[in-house]
């Protein structure tokens, strides 16, 4: 369920339709009749179904066995067609046609907050998101028949058979709140149309307070229901490599031809040929080796399964040093003198407004995202003490979200982090994180300095609705003071409503 009690994911009640070829083909000869003829007919005749009555035949033609599967997944409405037809056709007691009763996972938004939730295989098996990570508390046990057959296959007397009932898994209600969360989605899918976005986009919406992910999306989506169906922009690249190699005027099987394919497909899937040469799929099964490393990548959620450079967002955990070791003071207004660079061991860095901001306070450099004022802090908060703050911000470890493959940062050890390092780590390059690290980061200065683990699971309930397990805040640590946070929150909203330089937002 989301947060306000809405399924997000539940299972449904499908059908498998099969024959028995044995009792076909014996009942056949025994009446005279075609009954092969007379199922191929009246199934080809459901066309939801999508069975057509040569595959039928073909089925009924493997007479030595007593099971063979026409159709799975097929549903209620297509169900009462096939008993519909059986009785008509006055087949519904001759144990010719079988419907069995399975369940389906069934996901009622289809794209809406995919990533988060993931997806099961065929076995109802959770294989991503939260279907993966809490797979066991969901599941329950399957309830089983247990009955007897003889040599031939034929039903042996009541008296073997029993029955043991399925045990229900529990129930789990998120933090996702399905309404931001669509409204997420439907921003980022705007944002990654209008700025021509090459790799995929994401966002979070987090209670600062405490950690609870409201909404988390990662664009393009997938459909849950239809995971195994490419994305149009995988589609896209996939039948752009494909259509290359077919035409291009290599001979088929060179190592020209080879060295091309290998090119292609690690321009599709944006790895160099270092990683993939060892593993690199024959070219005769590059469509299919590459339209599954497509697939794959696109389930991947990029908030917390892969890793960027944080850039000037950082610039907010900078300023929170600063502020909570006194090393700056708001009346200072020449603080700094922005000229477009400042030179740290020989290199000339530049600032993104490379004709310089001029003369600024540090209030006014955090406002106007001025990089050389952010490199002066850091030089004066020095290397070691600001190492220590990047790692009790929690940048030397994982979140502990409640989500599969939560990716390590990558960073300088205390040994070597250098004077250059300081000064681009102080603006936010050079080291990557994870965006959900960083939301944590960030919401610990939000929340007057605590740092919480973002979480996607409130509750774990039983069938009658009654409380097994309950998450609560886990606040880590304090990293800063409450007056600091308030104090730096007062200059980032300044930075948006004055004359900062995010008024666009």
């Amino acid at each position: 369920y989301d947060t306000n009690g809405i399924v997000i994911a539940t299972n449904i009640t499908t059908y498998r339709l099969f024959l028995d070829p044995a009792a076909i083909s014996r009942k056949s000869q025994e009446d005279g009749v075609d009954y092969a003829d007379i199922i191929a007919k009246g199934i080809a005749a459901i066309d939801t179904i999508g069975v057509s009555y040569e595959a039928v035949i073909k089925e009924a033609g493997y007479t030595r066995y007593k099971d063979r599967t026409l159709a799975r997944n097929i549903s209620e409405v297509e169900a009462d067609a096939v008993r519909a037809f059986m009785l008509e056709s006055e087949i519904d007691d001759m144990a010719l046609l079988h419907l069995q009763a399975t369940s389906k996972r069934y996901y009622p938004y289809n794209e809406l907050a995919c990533h988060v939730i993931g997806f099961t295989g065929g076995d109802g098996e959770g294989l991503y998101g939260l279907e993966y990570q809490y797979d066991e508390i969901l599941s329950g046990t399957d309830g089983k028949y247990i009955g007897a057959k003889d040599s031939f296959g034929n039903e042996l007397v009541y008296d073997y058979e029993s029955y043991i009932p399925a045990i229900d898994g529990y129930n789990i209600t998120t933090t996702i709140d399905v309404y931001i969360q669509a409204e997420l989605e439907e921003q980022l899918k705007t944002t990654y149309h209008e700025s021509g976005g090459k790799n995929r986009a994401c966002g979070i919406v987090m209670d600062c307070e405490t950690g609870a992910i409201l909404a988390m999306a990662v664009y393009p989506s997938y459909d849950l229901n239809n995971p195994r169906t490419l994305t149009y922009q995988c589609e896209a690249i996939w039948q752009e490599a494909c259509s290359k190699l077919k035409s291009c005027s290599l001979k088929e099987g060179s190592e020209e031809y080879k060295q091309y394919a290998l090119e292609l497909y690690c321009k599709a899937t944006d790895k160099k040929q270092s990683q993939v040469k060892e593993t690199f799929p024959d070219y005769e099964t590059f469509a299919e080796k590459l339209k599954m490393e497509l697939m794959m990548s696109s389930w991947l959620n990029k908030a917390v399964n892969e890793m960027y450079m944080p850039g000037s967002t950082f610039k907010v955990i900078t300023a929170a040093m600063a502020y909570e070791e006194n090393l700056v003071n708001d009346k200072d207004n020449n603080f700094v003198n922005c000229t477009g660079s400042a030179t740290v061991l020989g290199q000339n860095i530049h600032c993104h407004y490379h004709k310089g901001h001029g003369s600024l306070s540090f209030a006014e450099g955090l406002q106007q995202s001025c990089n050389p004022a952010l490199m002066k802090i850091g030089a004066q908060i020095g290397a070691e003490r600001y190492l220590n703050y990047f790692e009790t911000f929690g940048y030397f470890e994982k979140t502990g979200i409640d989500l599969p493959g939560e990716s390590n940062p990558i960073y300088s050890t205390y040994s070597s982090f250098n004077t250059l390092e300081l000064a681009v780590y102080s603006f936010g390059q050079t080291f990557k994180t994870t965006v959900v690290q960083q939301m944590r980061a960030v919401s610990a200065v939000a929340n007057g300095g605590y740092l919480v683990t973002p979480h996607l699971v409130s509750s774990v309930t039983d069938e009658n609705g009654s409380v097994v397990r309950s998450y609560d805040t886990n606040v880590r640590r304090q990293v800063v003071s409450a007056q600091i946070c308030q104090e730096v929150a007062a200059i980032l909203e300044e930075g948006v409503s004055g004359n900062g330089g995010a008024k666009n937002a």
